[in-house]
């Protein structure tokens, strides 16, 4: 039965794919066919997962989890885009974990704020976002454990069912000096898929 789950749906039963997934197709062969295509993995996990419920769904661990990982959307930049800032080097998951929350429930919360910004603060089918990342405070330590692997799972969740969602990822504060910054950059993200 649980094969029978993941079972693709039948291509009728798919509808057309949005404007974003056919733009970040521009690069295949056929982008209409690729777009269909990575379209129909995406619906499958929607359903799967009931992404479109999950602005209805209790969100029990929301002020928990926002004091332990601080993000926030600051406005608009000058083009019209949200900005979500992001301080990384601020994420302490130890008192969500103490509290019973799971690496799912963290997972569950970052789609509830991807949700809510392409389905609540911008609805438009070619709405992009700026991503700031705040590195000021992340250590060497941080290239293990719970908040990279909770870094990992979202960013591949974004890569593979919001594609042309992030216009920009703008990375403050270098933990190394100056002359080190691109080393810096290369060691956070050499882990991290970054390409959405």
């Amino acid at each position: 039965a649980a094969d029978a789950e993941a079972l693709p749906l039948p291509p009728e039963t798919v509808p057309p794919p949005p404007q974003k997934f056919i733009d970040g197709c521009s690069w295949a062969p056929d982008p209409l066919e690729e777009a269909k295509r990575r379209w129909a993995t995406t619906y499958h996990w929607r359903l799967q997962n009931d992404i479109d419920g999950l602005l209805t769904r209790p969100q029990p661990w929301y002020h928990l989890i926002k004091k332990c990982y601080p993000h926030f959307y600051s406005g608009r930049s000058r083009d019209g885009e949200l900005v979500y800032y992001e301080k990384t080097g601020y994420i302490d998951l130890s008192p969500a974990e103490a509290a019973g929350a799971t690496l799912d429930d963290l997972v569950s919360h970052y789609l509830f704020l991807v949700e809510y910004c392409w389905r609540v603060l911008d609805t438009s089918p070619q709405g992009k976002c700026v991503n700031v990342i705040d590195l000021k405070n992340v250590k060497l330590s941080f290239c293990r454990g719970k908040a990279l692997e909770f870094l990992k799972r979202t960013s591949a969740i974004l890569q593979d069912n919001y594609p042309e969602s992030c216009r920009v990822v703008r990375v403050q504060k270098s933990l190394l000096p100056a002359k080190d910054y691109s080393l810096n950059i290369f060691f956070i993200f050499s882990c991290i898929p970054v390409s959405f």
